[in-house]
């Protein structure tokens, strides 16, 4: 139990000196059942309803929702708006979230969790994506997902309740551990379970498991807990609450140790039992958002559908793997490289119009790494036939130099960068009317554009390769930068009239002011084009 422990007993005492004064405070509610074990925290809808002395009423805000065995630990709203509502039927009583700015939060200064299983009676109402949280956790100013531990719908917006999203501290990168999909405003009982034994966190709803992940065992921080929304900060600032959920929480328990499976199951009962109105009238209350069905898969689609009109599409009959770009030689023959590496030449060989034939012209076998940009040397070029190639680290040459449709040799035209974690690092690529090679080196960090530390200091450089355009002269002897402001250049290529384009992905995506939607740049020398934009402190000279 470590220092949790040790904080809640001091709690616990303390709230035994004010039982001399106010001894109901100390009793459990005649709404409470039994449990296995005293839980470190336990929330419980029906219990405040009876301390508020409600039974059927107007909803009443939840400025402050004391814990049910010690009411000194108490889930406070910062203001009035948002508070959540109480709402309280015959034989029910539920906590709604907004999912708009409702959040309860409490300080458990210094406490962690080691080892237990935590219980959340709820029903989400609606999921617009972006890791819209129920619970979280952190230490004092670090993310949830880094420090503690959060409960999240995943990235995506869905129409059904298909994700749970259980990330922290040892176990970070989101995972869906549902096996389920559910209609929103229905009740579900989850089980989260933290066995340190097993290294593992455990997913259970209503009572089956729907999926684990490893846990390399470190311990939780508790400093600071969130209801109804998470508390994070990916880009630069304060760590802060977000991602709030619109939903129903009906009862919420911590226990320091994991349940046994019959511990578990005996509680999935009772609390089904004690939820059976509720989980009876939500449908009812929520039914907007119940309605919702799954969307419903078109039967026999195309390979690939053209919303343009004009186009035909056909399949070629050939099997290749995570084929990124295609180019045409000028016999005819069709080039394509794959995310692995591998460079085929396909060939249309019974005259129908479609390649039936792939034959290898270069087997990666490691060198390239995320290759995502190819052109192809010119038919009079005195070397051979060659496929340039950007990829991590690097942009090659791959020459054959006998014209035998085989590599024979690999050339190293540009390298030298420092490289970012991402799989993907130069990209796009395309050649110049005088020979000369022109791709991109992709943003330092497209989550955090001005490179800001937790201290508030930025080491972002308008002079370093990341997020441009780099020049390299058709002999290979210099390579220069030919604009800044872009984040990952995936697509480069030269128009009719002899002018450079790029295609941006994801354009100014985690910036306050960003545009997420891809953009269509016309380069031009020495320009900068927005990612990062100016700012007066981090990035002044643009």
């Amino acid at each position: 139990m470590g220092k949790w422990f040790l904080g809640w007993v001091l709690l616990f005492f303390v709230g035994g000196c004010l039982c001399l004064e106010a001894d109901s405070y100390c009793q459990q509610s005649d709404s409470s059942i039994d449990l296995p074990a005293r839980p470190l925290v336990h929330l419980d809808a029906q219990d405040l309803s009876k301390q508020l002395g409600l039974d059927s009423s107007e909803p009443h805000p939840v400025l402050v929702w004391p814990d049910s065995q010690n009411r000194l630990l108490r889930f406070a709203a910062k203001t009035s708006e948002q508070a959540p509502k109480l709402h309280v039927g015959q034989g029910w009583s539920t906590v709604r979230f907004d999912g708009i700015d409702d959040a309860l939060e409490l300080d458990l200064p210094s406490t962690r969790l080691s080892s237990g299983s935590l219980w959340l009676v709820i029903a989400a109402h609606r999921n617009a994506g972006d890791f819209r949280g129920f619970f979280a956790t952190n230490a004092p100013g670090q993310r949830d997902y880094v420090s503690g531990i959060n409960i999240d719908m995943g990235p995506g917006p869905s129409l059904q309740w298909d994700t749970i999203n259980v990330e922290g501290r040892g176990f970070s990168g989101m995972q869906n551990l549902s096996s389920k999909s559910v209609k929103f405003g229905t009740l579900q009982i989850l089980e989260v379970r933290l066995d340190l034994d097993q290294k593992q966190i455990v997913l259970s709803v209503n009572g089956q498991q729907t999926g684990k992940r490893t846990w390399n065992g470190e311990p939780i921080s508790t400093d600071h807990w969130t209801l109804g929304a998470r508390f994070y900060t990916n880009g630069p600032g304060d760590q802060q609450v977000r991602g709030h959920s619109p939903c129903d929480i009906a009862e919420w328990m911590v226990f320091d140790r994991i349940l046994s499976s019959d511990e578990s199951q005996e509680l999935y009962k009772r609390l089904s039992r004690k939820h059976q109105k509720l989980a009876e009238v939500l449908p009812q209350q929520l039914k907007s958002a119940a309605d919702s069905d799954a969307l419903v898969k078109f039967e026999n689609p195309p390979d690939l559908q053209m919303l343009q009109s004009g186009f035909d599409v056909h399949r070629l009959p050939l099997d290749l793997t995570n084929v990124n770009n295609v180019l045409y030689r000028q016999d005819g023959v069709l080039v394509t490289l794959g995310y692995n590496g591998d460079i085929h030449l396909l060939r249309d060989t019974d005259g129908d119009g479609l390649e039936d034939q792939a034959k290898v012209f270069y087997k990666n076998q490691g060198s390239l790494r995320g290759p995502i940009g190819m052109v192809l040397t010119r038919p009079d070029d005195p070397r051979g036939f060659g496929v340039f190639v950007s990829s991590k680290g690097k942009v090659s040459l791959l020459l054959d130099r006998d014209r035998d449709d085989a590599c024979d040799e690999e050339v190293v035209v540009a390298q030298g960068w420092e490289e970012i974690p991402q799989n993907v690092d130069a990209v796009g690529l395309a050649m110049g009317p005088d020979g000369s090679l022109y791709f991109g080196l992709g943003a330092a960090n497209y989550a955090n554009a001005y490179l800001v530390d937790d201290q508030g200091n930025s080491k972002f450089d308008l002079k370093s390769d990341r997020g441009t355009i780099q020049k390299v002269s058709s002999d290979f002897s210099k390579r220069e930068t030919l604009c800044t402001g872009v984040r990952f250049p995936i697509g480069i290529a030269f128009g009719p009239e002899g002018e450079l384009f790029c295609t941006d992905q994801e354009g100014a995506t985690w910036l306050a002011n960003g545009n997420p939607l891809d953009e269509l740049l016309h380069i031009q020398p020495h320009k900068h084009y927005g990612f990062p934009p100016r700012h007066p402190k981090y990035n002044p000279g643009v």
